[in-house]
C-alpha cells in the first residue's frame, strides 16, 4: 500500500510540473496581441508611424484570429487611406521643383529636397511641401517617409522621372 501511495504521489507532482511547465509556455493571443498593439499606439503617438505601421503588421500576421487583430486591420487601412490623399500632394510637389529645377531630387536627397534645398542646386524656390510654423522640415518630410520610399532618377532602372512606393 505505501508503494502505491508513493506511486500515485509522483504522478501527481510529475502531471502537476508537466501542466505548470506547459501552461508557462503558453501564452494567451489576445493579451500578447493587446501588447504589440499598445507598442504600436505608443510609437504613433510618439510620430514613430512608420515603426508603428510595422508593429500592426506583424501583429495581423501573427494574431490574425484575434479582435485586437480586427483593430489593428483599421489602423492599417486608415494608413491606406492617408496615402491615397497625401500622394497627390507628393507627387505635384515633386513635379513643381522638378519645373523649378530641371529635375526631380536624387535618390539620396529624398523627400528632404522638397522642403530643404540640397547643395548647389540652381533654381530652388521651395518649400515644396506646406511646413507649419509648429513643424521642423524633418518632422514634414517624416510625415511622407513614414508612408512612402522615394526613388530619384538615379536608382536602378529609372533614367528620369521617379518612383514612390507605398510601403506595405
Amino acid at each position: 500500500m505505501l508503494f502505491y501511495q508513493k506511486a500515485v504521489s509522483v504522478f501527481v507532482v510529475s502531471f502537476a510540473l508537466v501542466v505548470s511547465l506547459s501552461l508557462s509556455g503558453c501564452s494567451d493571443p489576445e493579451a500578447s496581441a493587446r501588447k504589440l498593439y499598445n507598442e504600436a499606439m505608443t510609437l504613433q503617438r510618439e510620430g514613430q508611424a512608420g515603426e508603428a505601421l510595422v508593429k500592426y503588421k506583424q501583429l495581423v500576421e501573427k494574431y490574425p484570429e484575434t479582435q485586437t487583430a480586427v483593430e489593428a486591420n483599421k489602423v492599417l487601412l486608415e494608413f491606406k487611406a492617408t496615402a491615397k490623399i497625401l500622394r497627390p500632394a507628393l507627387e505635384g510637389a515633386l513635379q513643381v521643383m522638378a519645373i523649378d529645377t530641371g529635375r526631380f531630387p536624387t535618390t539620396k536627397e529624398g523627400l528632404q529636397a522638397l522642403v530643404e534645398k540640397p547643395a548647389s542646386l540652381k533654381g530652388w524656390h521651395g518649400p515644396y511641401l506646406r511646413v507649419k510654423i509648429s513643424e521642423t522640415p524633418q518632422e514634414v518630410v517624416k510625415r511622407y517617409t513614414d508612408l512612402f520610399e522615394y526613388q530619384g532618377p538615379d536608382s536602378g532602372g529609372l533614367t528620369e522621372g521617379f518612383s514612390l512606393i507605398e510601403k506595405p
